[in-house]
């Protein structure tokens, strides 16, 4: 009967055990991981690259195994810095509503369309969860049809940070044309400058158009001054590039 009190206490002990320590955990916005975000180093080495972030709302564990190896095919001595054992990163988000989308898709879309081209409408079906940083950097729009009048188009917003893409999300846009939006931005005749590039030496001639072309199309210019027929992309209303 003696015994009941010990092994009661060590029953008791057992159970109030303390949990082992859970590991740091560090948040980051950008899309890559740079060590200086997740722990203490020199200012020349915040910025070394320990490859992707988690996807918008998702963590990682990052053992300070990995962590070394990284470091050491960085050409950093490992033993220079203080490391964890491991450390759990996440990656901070934020809900970009359907509404959100279409507000910051607006001016963007605005920017790309010609003269005489006006939104009646602007719709999403969908949002999205995205990086804090997050933003609308491009409208994809189909070719327009060369009709005067209102027009229904379905549309691609590209949503990304630092040069990346992160989302493409739909959207649906109601257009009117006037007769200026409802031509080609080069209309078969038309005089513009022709730039031919040839390595680092990019040089100008005067060049007729043989054939009708809306920005980021392929049509045959005629070089005035050598009677030659080139195949050129349209840039502008006014200059094309040739290409090959």
């Amino acid at each position: 009967m003696r015994r009941w009190p010990f092994l009661a206490t060590l029953v008791l002990g057992l159970g109030a055990a303390s949990p082992a320590p859970a590991e740091p955990q560090k948040t980051v916005d950008g899309p890559s991981l740079k060590l200086g975000d997740l722990v203490e180093v020199p200012a020349e080495l915040y910025d070394f690259e320990l490859g992707a972030a988690p996807a918008p709302g998702q963590s990682r564990l990052l053992s300070k195994d990995e962590l070394t190896r990284r470091l050491t095919e960085g050409g950093v001595d490992a033993k220079t810095v203080k490391l964890p054992s491991a450390i759990r990163v996440t990656r901070s988000a934020r809900h970009l509503s359907a509404g959100d989308l279409v507000k910051r898709a607006a001016p963007v879309l605005a920017a790309r369309l010609p003269n005489g081209a006006r939104v009646v409408s602007l719709t999403a079906s969908k949002g999205a969860t995205v990086a804090k940083n997050v933003e609308v950097t491009g409208i994809r729009i189909p070719k327009l049809p060369r009709r005067v009048g209102q027009h229904t188009l379905t549309l691609t917003a590209e949503l990304g940070e630092q040069g990346t893409i992160s989302h493409r999300l739909p959207l649906r846009a109601v257009i009117t044309l006037d007769e200026n939006a409802a031509k080609p931005a080069v209309q078969r005749g038309a005089r513009l400058d022709l730039l031919i590039e040839q390595g680092a030496v990019r040089v100008g001639a005067s060049a007729i158009a043989l054939g009708d072309a809306d920005v980021g199309e392929v049509t045959t210019f005629k070089v005035e001054a050598t009677k030659k027929v080139v195949r050129g992309r349209v840039l502008a209303a006014n200059r094309a590039m040739v290409v090959q």
